[in-house]
């Protein structure tokens, strides 16, 4: 009874090793059922829990795409890191979390931060695919996208330079 679970859980949020001796076990069974302990376990988690509770997910042929949509489009750098790892199984997966992070509209520069962090992202993890995201965003117009228009060009340039 997962009722049941979740409130025995609740009385042993704080212990950290019980904590991590559970996300062992679940990553170990390969189930629908252990997503769901694992994405209760990380909504009420600190952020070292929740990207341990990211990485034991990894360990599983299965994943929860919606979950791992709301960590992009929520959570700050190393929790995407660690939700892009996953979706990036699967091309189409990967394909629509790299247009929510690199398609961002961003009038008048307002979520520029925001675009270079996750150009810093996708460059960490080598994701080539974003390739022709980073082109677009190379060839932003106006002064205020500058930042975006470095970095992408960088990011590309690099990648091309290590092909050679």
């Amino acid at each position: 009874n997962l009722t049941d679970i979740y409130a025995s859980l609740e009385q042993k949020r704080s212990d950290v090793n019980f904590i991590e001796s559970l996300l062992a076990s679940l990553e170990k069974v390969d189930s629908l059922l252990s997503i769901e302990v694992f994405k209760h376990i990380f909504y009420s988690s600190n952020n070292i829990i929740k990207i341990k509770i990211l990485q034991s997910m990894q360990k599983l042929s299965r994943r929860d795409d919606d979950f791992l949509f709301s960590v992009l489009e929520k959570e700050g750098a190393p929790l995407k890191n660690e939700a892009l790892t996953l979706l990036a199984r699967d091309s189409q997966a990967l394909k629509i979390a790299l247009e929510s992070l690199l398609l961002i509209r961003s009038p008048w520069g307002r979520n520029n931060k925001v675009i270079v962090e996750n150009i810093i992202l996708v460059e960490s993890l080598g994701i080539k695919e974003a390739a022709d995201y980073l082109a677009l965003l190379a060839r932003r117009r106006f002064f205020w996208n500058r930042n975006i228009r470095e970095k992408a060009a960088g990011v590309l340039k690099e990648w091309h330079d290590r092909k050679d």
